[in-house]
């Protein structure tokens, strides 16, 4: 696949909207791939008026690939938007209980109790996954 980058385009440059291409390749994972095979692309570069990521944006479209391919080049579990979402909150949101499972269970703990809140949080789910 012939892309912009291969005839000298700035991988890093950001559109108008603030947005960068690594941003807008997250559903396309051909592209994804490349760029993130550039040094100068910034997995956790925040990008626009809420101030996402990369792996916010594959969370969101329920991406398992995408997701997983963020997270092996580094980007931030914990990386938060403007409005203090991360990447496990915006994918429970969705209902993408595939990217939650396949991506963010690792350091889950589902013996330990996590809050007072009710079991509809966030944290309350997560701590079902591992039952």
């Amino acid at each position: 696949m012939l892309c912009f980058i291969d005839l000298g385009a700035d991988p890093v440059i950001v559109n108008p909207w603030g947005f960068n291409a690594l941003y807008m390749a997250t559903d396309t994972p051909e592209l994804l791939d490349r760029l993130l095979a550039y040094p100068s692309v910034d997995v956790n570069r925040h990008c626009g008026e809420r101030e996402e990521t990369a792996i916010h944006l594959a969370a969101v479209i329920g991406s398992v690939q995408a997701t997983q391919t963020l997270l092996n080049a580094g980007a931030s579990i914990n990386a938060r938007t403007s409005f203090n979402e991360n990447a496990l909150w915006l994918a429970i949101w969705k209902g993408h209980t595939e990217v939650i499972s396949s991506n963010f269970t690792v350091n889950v703990q589902p013996s330990t109790p996590v809050c007072s809140h009710t079991t509809s949080c966030t944290c309350c789910f997560v701590s079902r996954l591992g039952e």
